[in-house]
């Protein structure tokens, strides 16, 4: 049984929007822009809705309190240059790491899990980068790529191409299992125990809880739409074979998504 279509629009929207935004903010400094959208008391009561309300004080963080030059260089401490914040935000280096005199290192970048994620994107009809300039398997690439997803779900829904709608749900619940939810929980652990000031360190643990909560409001989606077939993308329905990302917005949510008032975050 397919959803109510305004629930399921607004649901959609504000899933789209997550992912975008937390992209953005891995990929690059957070833009004033970005910061605003944290402060906008509709994209929060959206997030209390699906992660619980412990989330409200954690937006506060989110909030343009502080200088974006002191942003930037805790983005560039964490994310970009060498040193005690480093947290290698790359897949390959959690999921294929290496010992070296007895020690356990980072695994050595653009290995195995980046070129399963290259041949993904690929299938969809993307570069390797997403127009991106980083490496396929960069968390903030990721994150782009469950963005588009989503935001070519929305337009299959608008257009009532159900199957493709369907199929694109699939390919997110895929993508999830099998690369983002294998690295992105110790990566996130990293951020928070290394992050300074208090916006990464909250941005980790709102992004945790929402991925946490993504799999099963993934799951559920797929249970009313298909009768429970989640095990990845049909042979023969892959949706569109290129994606076209619109202008996502955040709607309100209220209390008619799936995980509503449960908390989702880390304790």
């Amino acid at each position: 049984m397919i959803q109510p279509a305004a629930i399921r629009d607004e649901i959609t929207a504000f899933r789209g929007s997550v992912y975008q935004i937390f992209s953005e903010c891995i990929l690059r400094p957070p833009t004033r822009e970005i910061l605003a959208v944290f402060a906008n008391a509709e994209w929060r009561e959206s997030a209390c809705a699906l992660l619980g309300p412990e989330v409200r004080n954690l937006c506060t963080d989110l909030a343009p309190r502080q200088e974006a030059e002191y942003l930037a260089v805790e983005h560039s401490a964490l994310f970009v240059v060498p040193g005690p914040q480093q947290t290698f935000p790359y897949e390959t280096n959690y999921r294929e790491k290496r010992v070296l005199n007895g020690e356990s290192r980072p695994g050595l970048r653009l290995g195995r899990a980046a070129s399963e994620v290259v041949k993904t994107y690929q299938e969809w009809g993307m570069r390797a980068d997403l127009e991106t300039d980083e490496l396929p398997d960069h968390a903030g690439v990721e994150l782009r790529f469950m963005s588009m997803l989503v935001a070519a779900e929305g337009l299959a829904w608008e257009a009532h191409a159900e199957p493709s709608a369907v199929s694109l749900q699939q390919a997110q619940s895929g993508f999830l299992d099998r690369h983002v939810l294998q690295w992105f929980p110790q990566w996130l652990q990293f951020v928070h125990q290394r992050a300074r000031r208090p916006f990464y360190r909250s941005a980790s643990l709102v992004l945790q809880g929402f991925l946490e909560t993504e799999k099963v409001t993934l799951n559920r989606l797929l249970e009313k739409n298909i009768g429970g077939q989640t095990d990845g993308i049909r042979q023969g329905n892959r949706g569109p074979r290129s994606i076209r990302v619109p202008g996502q917005r955040a709607g309100n949510l209220g209390r008619r998504c799936p995980e509503a008032g449960k908390s989702a975050l880390p304790r």
